[in-house]
Order: C-alpha cells, then structure tokens, then sequence
C-alpha cells in the first residue's frame, strides 16, 4: 500500500473510533434523562427535510426548456384597465404618433413605455401602423 492510502486508511479508522465515542456519550446522557424523567430534546436538523428528494445535480433536458408564451402575470392599473384596453381606447379616438401614445401612457400614471405592447397589437391586427409623414416614429389607429 502507498503512503497516502495508508495514511487515509488510518484517518478513517480513528474516525470511525472517535464517531463511536461520541454515539456511546449520547447514549449515557439520554439514559441519565431518563433516569430523571426528563425527555431529551430532538437535535435541532439543519438543511433539507427528510424524505425530501435531493434535486438533480443536472436538471433534465425537458425541465430546462422555456414553456412557450408569456410567463409573467398581466396587471391592471390602477384605473382597472390593461395596457390593451387602454391603447384601444385611446386609439379609438384618434389617430395618434408613437410619442403621444406614450405621453398618454406616462400621463395616465403607467410605468415604462408603449412601444412592445402597441407592437404586440400591430401583430395582433387590432392596430394598423403606418409611416408618419415628417416626423420621427408611426401613427397608430384602431382597425
């Protein structure tokens, strides 16, 4: 035998001597309870619970894939409408630039900007864009 497997071999067994002194200290103190009538506290467990399977190293390929679609909830403001609702109604109205759409939506109290949800929209057929004529962005209307 080398001298490391050596050298391991006698760590693990004054391991295993030292483990046992310690499961026979045990003992004694639960049997001095006893004697006394009093019962012994469960140690206190830290880490996963047991019974509860410990998660794959790897998780498989079917786990690591994105469902399809949208996974974050849609809200409604606090005027009780969604982003749709809004962009429709105020659409309906009139024919409005990129940058009012978006006036509009920071004035109404809402966060971000309307760009992605008046692009879902166009893509919906619900909106039609077109060209601004002299300006920077698109005019929207309701189809």
């Amino acid at each position: 035998m080398s001298s490391t497997s050596a050298e391991l071999s006698r760590l693990i067994h004054t391991l295993q001597q030292e483990r046992q002194q310690h499961a026979d200290a045990v003992a004694q103190i639960d049997a001095a309870f006893i004697s006394l009538g009093i019962t012994a506290q469960p140690s206190v467990r830290r880490g996963r619970k047991p019974g509860v399977a410990q998660a794959p190293a790897v998780a498989p390929l079917a786990a690591s894939v994105k469902p399809a679609g949208n996974r974050r909830r849609r809200r409604k403001a606090k005027d009780g409408m969604t982003g749709d609702q809004f962009l429709l109604g105020l659409l309906g109205r009139a024919k409005l630039a990129t940058a009012d759409v978006n006036k509009q939506w920071a004035t109404s109290g809402r966060k971000g900007s309307a760009n992605n949800l008046l692009g879902k929209l166009v893509k919906e057929g619900k909106v039609s864009r077109k060209q601004g004529k002299g300006q920077r962005g698109s005019v929207y209307s309701v189809v």
